[in-house]
């Protein structure tokens, strides 16, 4: 483990800011997504003696819950929010090998491959052939078009857009929190409010980068 980590930062330690910075989003919007789904005891180990959620943090139920996350879309995760955090759930109160391998060292291969595999199908299990097929996130020109009309206000800075070429499509509900691809969830912002929207993302904003022109 301390070798791979160490080949890990000796192949990015030169990574530009621009790159670090797409990396520290990615890893942000997976912590956001994991937080809405499970809520503020995603990281806390559960004590069975106790019959109650630990306070302190837990750096194998982190593991174990991070890494199966990152390999799924958020739009997926949301979708099936409900279900993931019931099976979730329930792995961390019941299931007796889950613990045990949460309880041993984060250096035991093993263990780290045992409690991430636990969680990674129990994700799996809820999701279905579209989800794992690839969504569709790029609005189609013909939408663009049906939405644009003469005095279209932009959704970003209240100012009008003068020509359809000035204009981008953007998600109203964001892609990454489970919003549909369709003119329903459809809105138009300036291209450059959309890049400004897109490169000046909060903690609680859209993760995903929302560049929808066609």
């Amino acid at each position: 483990m301390p070798a791979t980590l160490n080949d890990y930062m000796s192949k990015h330690q030169n990574d530009s800011p621009e790159d670090i910075s797409k990396l520290k989003s990615l890893f942000n919007g997976t912590i956001y997504i994991i937080r809405q789904v499970l809520g503020n005891a995603a990281f806390r180990a559960y004590s069975r003696e106790k019959g109650a959620y630990m306070e302190k943090f837990s750096p194998t139920v982190y593991d174990s819950i991070v890494v199966p996350f990152s390999y799924f879309s958020k739009n997926s995760l949301m979708r099936h929010a409900d279900e993931i955090r019931e099976k979730i759930t329930d792995i961390i109160l019941n299931d007796k090998e889950y613990a045990n391998y949460v309880e041993k060292s984060t250096s035991s291969k093993s263990s780290v491959i045992g409690r991430i595999t636990k969680i990674y199908n129990a994700i799996l299990t809820c999701m279905s052939d579209n989800d794992l097929s690839g969504e569709k996130r790029i609005f189609s020109p013909s939408i663009k078009a049906a939405l644009y009309y003469d005095g279209y206000v932009c959704s970003y800075c209240g100012n009008k857009i003068l020509h359809i070429e000035d204009a981008e499509i953007d998600h109203t509900i964001p892609f990454s929190l489970g919003g549909v691809t369709d003119i329903s969830n459809a809105q138009l912002l300036h291209r450059h409010c959309n890049r400004e929207k897109s490169n000046n993302m909060s903690e609680n904003d859209d993760w995903t980068i929302d560049e929808d022109d066609e």
